[in-house]
């Protein structure tokens, strides 16, 4: 294998390499690291495929791994023909464009792992790969649908943006209940948490989906977290964003990656579907979290004096908090409080 020409990049340049002819087994590279780190670079082979290569001391070990779906490790021995220099190289291949975006996330974190690092280049990749390889392992299923896609958007959003820097990403991640199956979206021996999404433009409407969806737990408060969002091809956020800036967020945490896996993947999300949430592109317009008590718009069983009428199987409705701001007890992350 031949190294075509080796710049010195360390921002985005998958576009530029894109516009490469290739012949054989050539690369087209560009230095992702800075200059003086010398470590990472970033490549292309004639089929479009992405690589990334991790450069290695005399003393570093090869690695090689086929256990991560849509990803292949192996360790190569490159040539720079430009000036004939010799480069020995991990070279991670992601085939897939469905995984790309997965793939820059993951070269992300080698990069940031290896910034000062006294562990070896292999034990690096290795440790990310093994943290990536349960997620990326998971078995198929069906793209979520346009709501699926804004519920889970926003359970995520409030692990990740609210819950986690109150509570810590591993209790987050247990307390996150709703993929479950659960009544409530977070649940702890002290209070639940309802989350709910809305495209209204004009006010915080939500549709509640039973008579008991909003009745408190057994013990503590109910909280419901209203989120607004306008979706806009110039929105900052996709489903998949979110999800991975929650993935990043437990890092080397290995119980809170499981319980988040796995609760995405109970949720259908899966890595690859990634490049079709990102077409959804959605703006924050609001958030707050509101206690559900007093005069807060609700129907449950209480509400009818003989409980809820004989025969209604299913009941349904959709509340306004527009001016219910006087139970909004947090309208930003820093200001939550939990039991």
């Amino acid at each position: 294998m031949e190294v075509c020409r080796l710049t010195s990049r360390k921002t985005e340049i998958w576009a530029d390499l894109s516009t490469s002819v290739l012949v054989g087994d050539a690369l087209e590279v560009r230095w992702l690291h800075p200059v003086e780190e010398r470590r990472l670079l970033a490549a292309v082979d004639k089929q479009g495929h992405r690589h990334l290569l991790v450069t290695l001391v005399a003393h570093d070990e090869p690695l090689s791994d086929a256990g991560t779906r849509g990803l292949a490790v192996e360790t190569h021995e490159l040539v720079d023909k430009r000036n004939d220099k010799t480069l020995r190289c991990i070279d991670l291949i992601c085939r897939d464009p469905s995984g790309f975006r997965a793939f820059d996330i993951i070269i992300d974190e080698i990069a940031e792992a290896m910034d000062g690092s006294q562990v070896s280049a292999p034990q690096v990749v290795a440790s990310v790969l093994a943290k990536w390889r349960r997620f990326w392992g998971l078995p198929a299923r069906n793209i979520l649908s346009r709501a699926q896609q804004l519920g889970l958007f926003g359970e995520v959003w409030f692990l990740d943006r609210w819950l986690s820097p109150c509570v810590g990403i591993g209790e987050s991640a247990q307390r996150w209940r709703g993929p479950l199956g659960s009544r409530h979206d977070f649940e702890w021996a002290a209070g639940s948490i309802e989350v709910k999404v809305s495209e209204s433009s004009r006010a915080p409407l939500h549709r509640i989906s039973s008579v008991e969806q909003l009745l408190a737990p057994e013990s503590g408060p109910l909280l419901l977290f209203s989120l607004c969002v306008r979706v806009e091809d110039g929105g900052d956020h996709t489903l998949s964003s979110c999800v991975a800036s929650a993935i990043k967020a437990a890092g080397q945490d290995g119980s809170a990656l499981d319980q988040l896996e796995a609760k995405l993947s109970e949720a259908g999300y899966r890595p690859e579907h990634e490049s079709e949430y990102d077409k959804l592109r959605l703006r924050i317009s609001s958030e707050g979290l509101y206690t559900v008590v007093g005069d807060f718009p609700r129907i449950v069983p209480a509400t009818f004096t003989a409980g809820v009428p004989a025969g209604v199987e299913r009941m349904e409705y959709d509340i306004n908090l527009q001016t219910f701001s006087h139970l909004r007890v947090a309208e930003f992350p820093h200001e939550l409080q939990l039991p």
